[in-house]
């Protein structure tokens, strides 16, 4: 899509240019859970859960590929600021993005005017 060759084998992405190994901890699953943990634990209806855990994963699924492409074009054609974004833009991004999901979702599933537990 970008003019860029890939070829993916196992955990590793590499071009002409660049190579990467795509390791656990950058695959979105921690990310994840963490959002599916919060989303259980909140007082919401069983269908609010189902539904939010689906959107939250998809969502996250679909910006760890924007991520893991963008980080592959970066080491490709700007190595230098690979490790710039990827230890601090993307970590953000993605931190804050899983907040927003939750928060999004928090603000949709969770009744309001509810007394809370203790």
């Amino acid at each position: 899509m970008f003019g860029v060759a890939a070829l993916a084998k196992g955990r590793m992405l590499a071009g002409p240019l660049f190579q990467t190994e795509i390791a656990n901890g950058c695959n979105g699953v921690y990310v994840t859970a963490l959002v599916v943990a919060a989303m259980l634990s909140a007082p919401a209806s069983w269908m609010h859960r189902t539904l939010g855990v689906a959107g939250a994963a998809v969502s996250i699924y679909v910006l760890n590929v924007c991520r893991v492409a963008s980080l592959f074009l970066i080491g490709s054609y700007r190595h230098d600021w690979f490790d710039f974004f990827h230890v601090y833009v993307w970590e953000t991004v993605v931190v804050l993005a899983s907040l927003a999901i939750f928060l999004a979702w928090a603000g949709w599933a969770i009744p309001r005017g509810r007394e809370p537990a203790g």
